[in-house]
């Protein structure tokens, strides 16, 4: 207690000191203003003359409202003399920053309310601490009831000091706060009587909420004659007070209901924002107390404190809330503090409703009252013209609605048909305030109504039970409902133009800005949903692909955006769960697939040709066509795998050649056709996939050791036959398109696909051992094809190097080392071998004599072969005779006997001598003096030692002539050598 004093003592100290620089602060102003004033008796001549030596004149400050930025002008004139030159003279006025205005006005109002209302309460309570003060140093001398007494006495003295001072207007405010403190004082003897120890002299329940309840109806009255939400709020909260700190009954909420009530009512003298809300705070605290002093929970409460909370509840927050229903809150604008008194007195009221929750499941009946109630209310909101009123009522009555549905639980109905009446209702709200054109409620309501949505897919995914069939059948008979409902509406708002508060903005740069609302992507799940319900029944491709195409060609009527976005992802997910289901239930069951799965098709067909936007003023057909595509793969595949493995890539390529002619035809049928969605383009993009698709297939499964037709192999039938759809494919004259379509322009690639693949066929099946021999007979030929077709396939030409250095490399590295010999001739490794060298050497003729490496292009910009070709034509002769020689160098090392080795390579490098000197190039030269100076070595440390003497004989016979040959020859065209 003493400590509450020194407190309360402090702040009056500083907030005395505060006023004292305050005053001084204005006296220094006045005397300024003042100062500024021309003085009495002086002649207006000399006052203007005065004013105009001094300067700019700083007038009092004003409001920027009350004085705009001004431009004075004063003329010096005098009675006495002529004036000669009349200049106008500017005077400035200085207005006041607006942030230090209402800083100023702030402190004021702060100033204001703390000298006219919290000097008293602070009085008060100060003076009512005086008197406990009192009464403790009266129990030493007298008995509890004479202290009652005298504490009564001193409230009267205060009461009587009233009646005096309210006489006298000056003390008029003064008077005020001595009643209140009479009152006040007089509440804590009524308290102290049965409550208090030392002050307690009633011991008789009864009597003493009497005598408390006499003391709280004259605290009430004192606030009631205070006509100020001041004297109003304090004496309730001195009355909660005062029954809080009684002991707790149920008629202790009683009592307190009626004071919060009594409270209440005094709102209705006039707009009381801040007494209302300290009213209800603190009876919502006061119920906390009270619930909670007594350990009262869920399970312990009695039903008599329970309907006792819910009529004082009830009962304070009705007339809480009818409190704005007068015409003196008849304003459209929105008031912050009556919002803010009116939402915190529903929730209060639904706080009070739930800690006193009876948990019956009348109470149903009950939220459904209080619904329709909150409805009647809002609407005479709107009658009233207070709008604000209208819109929060609106949204409480909806929120009343939702949990009262929620309460059907108690009733053990099914929680999927509850979250479904959940939607319907608020449904039913959006369609209400669509109708009445009530935008702020419709986005509100558009928000509930989708998340409503989502959660109705959630429940029907989570209950879904294919074993339970009447669930199933009642589940899908609602989302049909739910479905025709969502669907009508959607396309009354895009019809209707009102979809643009549930709607957000997609923004195309390139294109064109439109809406998609999301009306039409809840359609889709919807959608989704259902068919999942249907999915495991025959009849539910069809029933779903007729769905699908009627809702495609509704779209295209009503031009809804948002219902387009929905519908490609409906396809997706339909699409999704058909193959999903095909694959797990269907699984060989052609004709079942073919019934399942054929409709579905027309669900695409529909979306490629209903594709129109009218924002984009085009057709948007990729997406369809690339899901007809993907539709075709699997159910050629689910059809065809069953049957013969090699089937589902024979019907891909097969479908691929028919993409192709078809996107020719449409290219050539419609030169200008981007406005039509340009479904040419998309259909060769699938083609190309499905190329692909069979090219991985084939190396995924084909590769597999497998059946004979004839002699002749399955895998390589189909691969003959690949190749004959490849080179229609790369023969294929593509019609010329406008624009940057990647597949259009590398086309021409498909030569690359060719033989890429007829590079893997040849190394599948073609023996090892003839590779070499292959690789350079296929090289020869593309070499060719690049001579004679140059302006296409030039790069033929570069293809054939890497197919004749992969030759001379298997001759090398792979050929010689080959240890399985054979008696036959047809099976030996070097046979093999020779002729894929003979074909090297003429290849390497051919090559340099019609410069294979001159000339190459591609058809698109591939700038590291580009560099590459750039090398290889600065050194040809490297790139083209080298490899060979390293070929032919390895092939002897590998075939021929170690003795006769050395004669050989110096015949090889006596062929490089030749070849340097046709070809005047001298590092051939130098490459074969190193050759020969390494056969020398050899000849001296190896063949001496280890080869037979006919052998050494004939080995030196030969390396010595070709070496004096090689001296001829020098000596002969030694002018050539100096030329080079």
């Amino acid at each position: 207690m003493a400590s509450l004093l020194i407190i309360v003592i402090f702040i009056i100290v500083i907030f005395i000191v505060v006023l004292w620089r305050r005053t001084k602060r204005l006296e220094k102003m006045l005397w300024e203003i003042k100062l500024s004033l021309p003085l009495k008796g002086s002649p207006a001549g000399a006052a203007s003359k005065e004013t105009v030596n001094q300067g700019p004149i700083k007038e009092k400050p004003q409001s920027p409202a009350e004085m705009p930025h001004r431009i004075l002008t004063v003329r010096e004139k005098s009675e006495e003399t002529p004036v000669l030159h009349e200049r106008p003279m500017k005077l400035q006025v200085e207005a006041e920053p607006v942030t230090t205005k209402l800083r100023r006005e702030l402190w004021i109002k702060i100033e204001r309310q703390f000298i006219e209302n919290w000097t008293g309460i602070v009085g008060a309570m100060v003076m009512v601490m005086g008197v406990s003060f009192l009464g403790i140093y009266a129990a030493l001398k007298l008995k509890p009831f004479y202290r009652f007494i005298m504490i009564a006495l001193f409230s009267g003295f205060l009461f009587a000091s009233y009646l005096f001072l309210r006489m006298r207007s000056i003390w008029l405010k003064v008077a005020s706060w001595v009643r209140s403190s009479s009152g006040a004082i007089l509440l804590f003897a009524c308290l102290g009587a049965g409550s208090i120890e030392g002050l307690k002299w009633i011991h008789d329940p009864i009597y003493v909420l009497m005598l408390l309840s006499a003391g709280i109806a004259v605290n009430l009255y004192f606030g009631f004659a205070g006509k100020t939400q001041v004297f109003a709020s304090l004496h309730v909260i001195l009355s909660l007070v005062a029954i809080g700190i009684a002991p707790q009954s149920v008629v202790t909420l009683i009592i307190t209901g009626i004071v919060a009530l009594i409270g209440v009512i005094m709102t209705y003298r006039d707009r009381w924002e801040h007494h209302l809300l300290v009213t209800l705070t603190a009876f919502i605290v006061f119920q906390f107390i009270w619930y909670f002093s007594q350990g009262l929970s869920p399970s312990t409460i009695s039903l008599s404190q329970k309907l006792a909370g819910i009529f004082v509840t009830a009962a304070i927050g009705i007339t809480a809330c009818l409190v704005h229903y007068r015409k003196l809150y008849a304003i459209q604008k929105l008031e912050l503090l009556p919002f803010i008194a009116h939402l915190i007195n529903w929730m209060y009221m639904a706080t009070g409703f739930i800690l006193y929750s009876t948990g019956s499941k009348w109470n149903t009946i009950i939220l459904g009252c209080a619904a329709a109630a909150a409805v009647i209310l809002s609407r005479y909101a709107r009658r009233l013209q207070i709008r604000w009123l209208f819109i929060t009522d609106s949204l409480v009555a909806q929120s009343i609605a939702i949990f009262a549905l929620y309460t059907l639980c108690r009733w053990n109905v099914d929680w999927f048909l509850i979250i479904a009446m959940i939607y319907i209702e608020i449904f039913l709200f959006l369609a209400i305030m669509t109708i009445e054109k009530e935008i702020p409620l419709r986005r509100v309501g558009a928000c509930l109504h989708y998340l409503s949505g989502l959660a109705v897919i959630i429940a029907a995914i989570a209950y879904l039970d294919y074993d339970n069939i009447p669930v199933v059948i009642t589940n899908s008979v609602i989302l049909s409902i739910i479905i025709i409902i969502e669907s009508l509406f959607h396309f009354y708002s895009t019809k209707h133009a009102v979809d643009d508060t549930i709607d957000f903005t997609y923004s195309q740069q390139t294109e064109k800005t439109f809406s998609l609302s999301v009306g039409g992507i809840i359609i889709s799940l919807f959608l989704l949903t259902f068919f999942a319900y249907i999915l495991q029944y025959s009849w539910a491709g069809s029933a779903i692909a007729a769905i699908g195409v009627l809702f495609i060609f509704c779209r295209q009527k009503f031009q809804s955006n948002g219902l387009a976005a929905g519908l490609l992802i409906f396809l997706i997910g339909v699409h999704i769960m058909s193959w999903r289901h095909t694959y797990t239930r269907l699984w060989a069951d052609i004709g079942g697939i073919a019934i399942y799965n054929l409709p579905i098709f027309a669900i695409s067909l529909a979306g490629v040709a209903f594709s129109y936007l009218k924002d984009l003023k085009r057709y948007i057909r990729w997406p369809c066509i690339y899901i007809f595509t993907a539709h075709l793969i699997f159910f050629s595949y689910f059809i065809t795998v069953t049957i013969s493995p090699y089937l589902p890539g024979v019907l891909w390529i097969i479908m691929s050649v028919l993409y192709l002619q078809v996107s020719i035809y449409l290219k050539e049928r419609s030169r200008d056709d981007e406005e039509k969605g340009e479904p040419h383009r998309f259909i060769l993009h699938a083609g190309c996939v499905l190329v692909l698709l069979f090219i991985i297939r084939h190396i995924a499964v084909h590769m597999q050791p497998g059946p004979y037709i004839g002699f002749l192999k399955v895998r390589l039938i189909i691969e003959i036959f690949a190749l004959l759809v490849l080179s229609y494919w790369a023969l294929a004259k593509l019609p010329e398109i406008k624009g940057n379509d990647v597949i259009w322009k590398i086309h021409p690639l498909s030569w690359e696909v060719f033989l890429s693949f007829f590079v893997f066929t040849i190394a599948l099946e073609v023996p090892t051992k003839w590779h070499p021999l292959a690789w350079m007979l296929l090289g020869l030929a593309i070499f060719f094809a690049g001579i004679k077709f140059s302006d296409r396939l030039s790069r033929f030409r570069l293809y054939s190097i890497l197919l004749y250095w992969a030759s001379c490399f298997h001759v090398a590295f792979i050929s010689g080392s080959d240890p399985t010999p054979s008696i036959k001739l047809k099976d030996q490794t070097w046979v093999a071998a020779v002729m894929a060298q003979v074909f090297q050497f003429f290849y390497m003729i051919v090559c340099y004599r019609q410069k294979g490496l001159y000339g190459i292009d591609f058809p698109l910009s591939f700038t590291p072969f580009r560099k590459l070709i750039v090398q290889m034509q600065k050194r040809q002769t490297i790139w083209i005779y080298y490899p060979f020689f390293i070929t032919v160098a390895f092939f002897l090392f590998w075939t021929f006997d170690k003795s006769v080795l050395t004669l050989l390579w110096v015949m090889e490098s006596f062929s490089i001598f030749i070849l340097s000197i046709i070809l005047k190039e001298s590092h051939f030269r130098y490459v074969s003096m190193a050759t020969l100076s390494g056969c020398l070595v050899r000849l001296v440390f190896f063949d001496l030692a280890k080869s037979g003497t006919i052998t050494r004989a004939i080995v030196f016979l030969g390396v010595g002539l070709i070496m004096l040959l090689m001296n001829v020859l020098y000596n002969k065209y030694r002018d050539r050598f100096d030329k080079s």
